[in-house]
């Protein structure tokens, strides 16, 4: 009977999961139709691999699913010829509520706004990626979760730099949330994180860290600081002002070693004869061994 009964929870667990592993699908775009069509046709689990770059006629968008798209070393851009948009939204790529995208070996420039945006409690995911040339900034987390795995930041915003940018738009509950999970790189060094200012509905946001993530993301003050794994400040956000900031502070990540002192040293000089010291008494006691056991194999 008990082989019975675990033959049928096997049974159950292979008709109920099986199925949603082996119907995730890989499909291969090379255009932005293709590419878009795929917002609406693609189920979670599914991967999107791009083939050629691509230059998208609008957003592409998604909700409630969990997506991958693996560029492949190829870059999405904006068609400036050809660009519309149904909303406010000109952010190249957005992951809406219950959505979690990871973008992979993937370039994203040129976008009217930013190249990627997590919005509403959407989660993205950055291993691979490169944000460069974005009219308003690189990253944006706007009450949604951006993970930063690998993530190298160009020149992004049409005046300062604006690499990962935390904001609240007025619509949203939803907290703002970064999470470092590895690397962090900048060809620019100011206002790699930024946070969002005249933004009322901003009134706190999430830091958090990965055990293993190399570089962590910490407070220092009003300022959110990126470190890397030698406890190194890379990069120091704006001020954090009137806004509540949950997360690790920086005092606790880096353990500074007290500085050595001497004053256990021995004052008495040493003339070197006490470097064998030990040697020739255990010389002596090897010794006198062996003698005590000759003379005992005599008698």
């Amino acid at each position: 009977m008990k082989k019975l009964t675990l033959f049928l929870i096997i049974l159950f667990a292979v008709i109920v999961f099986v199925p949603s592993l082996c119907n995730a699908e890989t499909y291969e775009v090379n255009t932005s139709e293709d590419f878009l069509e795929k917002a609406n046709t693609t189920v979670s689990g599914d991967t999107i691999k791009l083939t050629d770059n691509v230059a998208l006629t609008k957003p592409f968008e998604i909700v409630g699913k969990n997506l991958t798209i693996d560029g492949a070393s190829f870059t999405v851009s904006r068609n400036t010829n050809n660009w519309s948009t149904t909303s406010n939204n000109g952010t190249l790529i957005t992951v809406g509520a219950e959505g979690k995208l990871t973008l992979k070996n993937l370039t994203l420039t040129g976008s009217a706004k930013y190249g990627v945006q997590a919005y509403n409690g959407g989660h993205v995911i950055l291993n691979g990626v490169t944000v460069e040339n974005c009219a308003y900034g690189g990253v944006l987390s706007n009450g949604g979760t951006i993970e930063v795995v690998n993530l190298h930041l160009g020149k992004n915003g049409t005046g300062d730099n604006n690499g990962i940018e935390i904001a609240k738009a007025d619509e949203l509950t939803t907290t703002p949330k970064l999470i470092m999970n590895g690397k962090l790189s900048s060809t620019e060094k100011d206002n790699v994180v930024y946070i969002a200012q005249n933004n009322p509905q901003l009134k706190e946001f999430d830091i958090e860290n990965t055990d293993n993530s190399e570089y962590k993301v910490a407070l220092s003050g009003d300022k959110v600081v990126v470190i890397d794994e030698n406890g190194t400040v890379l990069f120091t956000s704006n001020a954090a002002e009137n806004i509540e900031v949950d997360g690790v502070q920086l005092a606790d990540l880096v353990k500074k070693e007290e500085p050595k002192t001497d004053s256990k040293k021995d004052p008495t000089p040493k003339t070197g004869v006490e470097d064998y010291t030990a040697f020739a008494i255990l010389a002596l006691i090897s010794a006198s061994t062996v003698i005590f056991y000759l003379k005992k194999k005599e008698v």
